[in-house]
C-alpha cells in the first residue's frame, strides 16, 4: 500500500494501488487539502490551486437540466 506525506500538514496518507495514478486527486483527511499525484515513481504530490474547487462549482452552473439540448 503506497504512502506519502501531506505537504500541508505532514499527515501520512495511505493510498490503495488503484488510487496512486498520475494526476489523480487525493484528499488529506487531516487538513482537507486536495492534492494531485504528479509522479508515480517515486510517488509524489503537489497542492492543487485554491481556485480548483471554485472552478468545479462554476462548471456545475453551466448545464441546467431544464435546458433543451
Amino acid at each position: 500500500m503506497p504512502t506519502l506525506e501531506c505537504p500541508e500538514c505532514g499527515a501520512t496518507l495511505r493510498l490503495e494501488e488503484e488510487e496512486a495514478v498520475l494526476y489523480a486527486h487525493v484528499h488529506c483527511d487531516e487538513c482537507g487539502t486536495v492534492l494531485e499525484i504528479v509522479n508515480e515513481n517515486p510517488l509524489s504530490v503537489a497542492l492543487l490551486d485554491d481556485e480548483y474547487d471554485d472552478d468545479l462549482e462554476d462548471d456545475e452552473d453551466i448545464y441546467d437540466e431544464d435546458d433543451d439540448l
